[in-house]
């Protein structure tokens, strides 16, 4: 087989002039690509430089759990594993459940998945092997049994979505029907909505569980079949091109993946934060219709007093998407690059230096183009186009499923918002289904004396306030008379 010297033009900026011309064009294509990760650093760190307002603006916008007095960060740490292990409780409460049995369906489905597509690959050298010999009675034979190889792929495919789908069902329901049993005992959706003790109830049962239901069941099928595809191309690679073939490709991918690490913006604070913000939308909207009468009477002065609370709680979620978007784009462009276009060329100069004398030689060559370097390969022209067909299929789906899986912290980071915000409000609907309405508004009524106080500079006061012990439960006693005590009155609509 013959190298082109199309790669090297490629990479050099063209065939055409002297060594030291070429040598001049790499360090210009190099010099460019310093230049844009300089512009992405500053940019990154601009964007830091935002963080502050960004966190001023989740420690408003994120419920406080009333169980906790300092929220945790969000992030992929110890935390977030119990509280994941602690959710998953409640979703797959034991082996045999509807959600176990979903899930390792979508294993077995993973793993024929991956059986396939390496029988596939096998079929299109063999393909490509008869087309250049032009054996077509095997071409025919291969042609058909390719075709009839592809309906159980096909199948498959949308067996493994179907079953992805029904598992993020499964756990929605499951959540579901948890949360709303705690949130509909002893009066919690009173405390909740009434007395102050949750705030948008409504937004974090119903979207923030699906969320969180559907982005875990995705990472589960994108993180289990990267490491079901390395693990078994790996292995046949092995046999086409030896292990020292494959090294410079999962060299390349670890580099990225630091760099990558190191510039990647806080996903999980990012979904965290969007979803409080969304929330707190949603529920300014919910207050106009709650409180339509009383806005009413007091308009006009009303109409406008609600419209900038709602143009306020829209500014912040509009400005807070407008930010991150514009970080994910610039570390999407590095993503695209690094795990997807520059992985394809190293697969592709894998393969080839394999087969010109080394990976060393090959490198030369495409340094100084000079072809007396590489060693030309002697086997079967056929075999060596089925070697190479299926080599490159293997590879490219080798890099497509090593991308996945370094793209895997993103995922995973948004879990972990996901996670943050289920969690709290399990811990939410269990303090309050737990304790009440009276301890809640001994609670609150405390917290609003201790305030007072501290606005009016008595310190001392403050703490004694805060921490007064609870009011006991109101006492009913049978007699001819009816008397009321820590009761709040609300007038009717």
């Amino acid at each position: 087989m013959v190298v082109s010297p199309t790669l090297s033009q490629l990479l050099l900026g063209g065939g055409g002039g002297s060594v030291a011309q070429r040598r001049r064009r790499a360090l210009l294509l190099g010099g460019g690509g310093l230049v844009a990760a300089a512009a992405y650093a500053t940019y990154v760190r601009a964007g830091s430089a935002r963080k502050s307002a960004a966190e001023e603006v989740a420690t408003m916008a994120l419920d406080r759990s009333a169980s906790s007095k300092k929220r945790h960060k969000v992030d992929v740490d110890s935390v977030f594993v119990k509280r994941l292990i602690r959710i998953l409780k409640v979703c797959m409460p034991h082996p045999l459940s509807r959600s176990s049995m979903l899930v390792i369906l979508q294993t077995v489905l993973l793993l024929l998945r991956t059986g396939v597509t390496n029988h596939l690959t096998f079929v299109e050298g063999k393909v490509a092997e008869d087309i250049v010999g032009q054996n077509f009675h095997e071409f025919r034979k291969s042609l058909f049994g390719f075709m009839a190889f592809c309906v159980p792929a096909s199948m498959l495919n949308a067996g493994m979505k179907y079953c992805q789908t029904q598992i993020a069902l499964s756990f929605r329901g499951r959540l579901t029907r948890h949360l709303q049993a705690k949130y509909l005992h002893n009066r919690a959706y009173y405390t909740a909505s009434v007395l102050g003790g949750m705030r948008s109830a409504d937004q974090r049962i119903t979207e923030d569980v699906e969320k969180f239901s559907t982005s875990l069941a995705e990472l589960y099928g994108y993180t289990l079949k990267p490491i079901v595809d390395i693990t078994i191309f790996t292995g046949v690679l092995t046999k086409l091109i030896g292990f020292k073939g494959q090294a410079a490709l999962y060299g390349h991918f670890v580099l990225s993946s630091l760099l990558l690490r190191a510039i990647s913006p806080p996903l999980s604070l990012i979904v965290s934060i969007e979803s409080a913000l969304s929330g707190n939308y949603r529920a300014a909207h919910a207050r106009v219709i709650n409180h339509a009468e009383e806005i009413a009477y007091n308009d006009p002065p009303g109409g406008a007093a609600e419209n900038a609370i709602l143009e306020t709680a829209f500014n912040k979620l509009r400005r807070h998407v407008g930010t991150t978007a514009g970080q994910k784009f610039w570390h999407s462009i590095f993503d695209n690059y690094l795990l997807k276009y520059s992985a394809s060329t190293v697969s592709l100069i894998t393969f080839t230096s394999v087969h010109s004398g080394g990976f060393r030689r090959f490198v030369k060559f495409l340094m100084d183009g000079d072809e007396s370097r590489l060693v030309r390969n002697k086997e079967n022209s056929l075999e060596l186009i089925n070697r190479y067909t299926r080599t490159v299929r293997l590879l490219r789906n080798n890099v497509d499923a090593i991308s996945n899986l370094v793209m895997a912290y993103k995922r995973i980071t948004t879990v972990a918002g996901h996670t943050s915000r289920v969690s709290e409000l399990l811990e939410q609907v269990k303090h309050l289904s737990k304790e009440g309405p009276a301890h809640i508004f001994a609670e609150g009524a405390a917290k609003r004396k201790a305030q007072k106080a501290l606005t009016a500079g008595d310190a001392a006061a403050a703490d004694k306030s805060a921490d007064l012990p609870p009011v006991p439960p109101p006492m009913r006693t049978a007699g001819d008379a009816i008397s009321f005590d820590r009761v709040t009155i609300s007038s009717p609509d």
